[in-house]
């Protein structure tokens, strides 16, 4: 079992392309700068902590 790191950034990653950007925690919908995606800010969290499951645990079946 990998923990996942306490500053990793979900909020922040464009479950898209990855970029990075900084939010305020009002913010609720996540548009990114770089590549124009644009989801809620936890649908958006929500898949970057997916990715960042199955990239330490590649074995784990994660569905969906």
């Amino acid at each position: 079992m990998s923990l996942l790191q306490i500053r990793y950034p979900s909020t922040q990653l464009c479950s898209n392309c990855g970029f990075k950007q900084p939010m305020k925690l009002s913010d609720r919908v996540y548009s990114c700068q770089e590549c124009g995606y644009t989801t809620d800010r936890d649908l958006n969290a929500a898949r970057n902590l997916k990715k960042y499951a199955r990239m330490a645990s590649p074995c784990l079946d994660v569905e969906g």
